[in-house]
């Protein structure tokens, strides 16, 4: 869609080292003068052709139909409210206010300058987020529905079921009211649906909740009630069965099963029919619900990186449903660790102590990265998708032994092509710094001509 953004930078970078092997071979066979007048073209060629950027103009530009400038100094506060998310205790996602066409946010920088891209709380937090209509698939037309029939028990349910616990809300004028009539929140788009102003979205905030846990100036931090809470790793109670309209749109996915019947069970999850009959008995999926049986279970997870987690379980004397509130990918796995079950240290508990979540961890890359290369998964055909976007895996206890107590480690498999990139790419560096340093001691101790 968009071929020349995406590899620019791999462009340039593969063009300037053209460049310089071409002049250097043009430069060598021309005599000094010819070489100095050429090095003077060229540099006055490269100072003219920037000088937009040089003398600033760039950055003195104007948003489209905006007095804002495209430039921004960030304003403190909110870098102080990024601090915030970033230390957030537990792994839920975060909704950001006002929400806009696209998966935009706008800033307000304290040069009258104002950011509009991607959001910043997912760029620089390291927590997932939804700031606009594609990141809200496949709820996103439930979502501005719901909001415009201010049906805010349903737009509570919804937000459970992507694992939202927490609302950043922008209550700055200057990045919605007035400011910005048109893109990114077109009246003929998110306006007919969403708040139409910050009196209204003030109001919208809080019949979702009053919570607020952090504030610094105009942004705004609040989570969810504990009512409301889905966490990112839970056993499901029940599977609620629907059958799936293949030519609905991917952002208009739920209407064929976000209903009323999670109203009781925040546990409820649902699942497509032919997903339910390659998963379970075929009888059972006749039905339009299937309960499980899990009351005497708990678990307790941890974020280890953003693409790994810990997951202890007990008590699972039965088959059961788990499930992973991220998108689903087939290279999510579940891994057996052979390791006796560790205590996760508590910083947030879910439905009376039955899930526990432990602090979330951002590791990079450390001795245990690739520990799953030796451990046994889940089998691939017992990985499938729930609410129309989530990661679950059926796990009969003949999938694991005699064990009713034991630690799972969910990783993005994937990953570890990156690990080996990087390693390669250590070692070919090494390789290349040896053969130079030793070509440079070569060339020094051989003996000198007269």
């Amino acid at each position: 869609r968009n071929f020349y953004g995406q590899w620019q930078f791999v462009y340039y970078f593969f063009y300037a080292i053209l460049f310089g092997l071409a002049s250097y071979l043009v430069f060598i066979r021309l005599k000094y003068r010819y070489v100095v007048i050429l090095s003077c073209m060229v540099i006055l060629y490269l100072v003219v052709s920037s000088w937009q950027f040089i003398n600033g103009q760039l950055v003195n530009q104007f948003n489209d139909q905006s007095p804002t400038k495209v430039g921004i100094m960030m304003d403190p506060r909110f870098e102080r409210v990024l601090a915030y998310i970033r230390a957030l205790p537990s792994d839920g996602k975060v909704l950001v206010l006002p929400s806009t066409d696209f998966g935009y946010q706008v800033v307000h920088g304290t040069n009258n300058g104002a950011y509009i891209g991607r959001s910043m709380i997912g760029q620089l937090t390291g927590k997932k987020d939804f700031a606009g209509y594609q990141d809200m698939a496949p709820f996103s037309e439930s979502f501005w529905r719901l909001s415009k029939e201010k049906d805010y028990d349903a737009v509570k349910r919804l937000l459970s079921l992507l694992n939202i616990q927490y609302i950043f809300y922008n209550s700055d004028p200057l990045v919605f009211d007035t400011t910005f009539p048109d893109r990114p929140y077109s009246p003929d788009y998110v306006r007919k649906f969403l708040p139409k102003n910050q009196r209204e979205y003030r109001e919208y905030v809080n019949e979702i909740t009053t919570r607020n846990v952090f504030t610094e100036g105009p942004y705004e931090v609040y989570k969810l009630e504990a009512d409301d809470l889905l966490p990112h790793v839970y056993i499901a109670k029940n599977l609620l069965l629907y059958d799936d309209a293949p030519v609905t749109d991917a952002y208009a996915k739920s209407r064929v099963f976000f209903d009323d019947r999670v109203k009781k069970e925040q546990r409820a999850v649902y699942i497509e029919r032919n997903v339910c009959k390659r998963i379970f008995p075929d009888a059972s999926c006749q039905e339009n619900a299937i309960p499980q049986n899990v009351d005497d279970m708990k678990i307790q997870f941890q974020q280890m990186s953003p693409i790994k987690y810990k997951v202890n379980v007990f008590n699972a004397r039965k088959p059961y449903t788990l499930v992973f509130a991220d998108v689903y990918h087939r290279n999510w796995k579940i891994f057996i660790s052979p390791k006796n079950v560790d205590a996760i240290p508590v910083r947030e508990v879910y439905f009376s102590g039955e899930i526990v979540e432990g602090k979330p961890q951002h590791v990079f890359f450390d001795r245990k990265s690739l520990e799953t290369l030796r451990m046994n998964s889940i089998p691939a055909q017992k990985h499938f998708v729930v609410n129309g976007y989530a990661n679950a895996w059926y796990v009969d206890p003949g999938d694991i032994g005699v064990m009713t107590n034991y630690e799972f480690i969910i990783e993005l498999t994937s990953q570890r092509y990156f690990y080996i990139g990087i390693l390669i790419s250590l070692m070919t560096g090494v390789y290349v710094l040896l053969v130079a340093g030793f070509g440079i001691i070569m060339r020094m101790s051989a003996p000198r001509k007269a």
